[in-house]
């Protein structure tokens, strides 16, 4: 019965999602020019592991998904520091 098994875990597709539906945003986070602005991963050695597996010559999704979320992470904070500030009225105490 289904209540009666052990937990299982559920590994996304990212693999399949890289070289799909997400590759062109991939493609953007990880180009060597976009990593060498921030300076902390190496941009040659993510060049290797994107080309090799949009090629499909080995699965680099679980190096990969680490920078992308990084890289990610760090444009939001750009976004961020460009956004206009909307002024908050400030609380009337009692």
């Amino acid at each position: 019965a289904l209540v009666d098994r052990p937990k299982q875990g559920f590994e996304p597709p990212l693999a399949r999602w890289l070289k799909e539906g997400l590759r062109p945003w991939a493609d953007d986070l990880l180009s060597p020019a976009r990593l060498r602005v921030h300076g902390i991963v190496a941009p040659d050695l993510v060049a290797t592991r994107w080309s090799a597996h949009r090629a499909g010559a080995r699965n680099w999704s679980r190096a990969l998904w680490p920078v992308l979320m990084l890289e990610a992470w760090l444009a939001r904070q750009e976004e961020d520091k460009r956004a206009p500030r909307i002024a908050l009225p400030e609380t009337v105490a009692p």
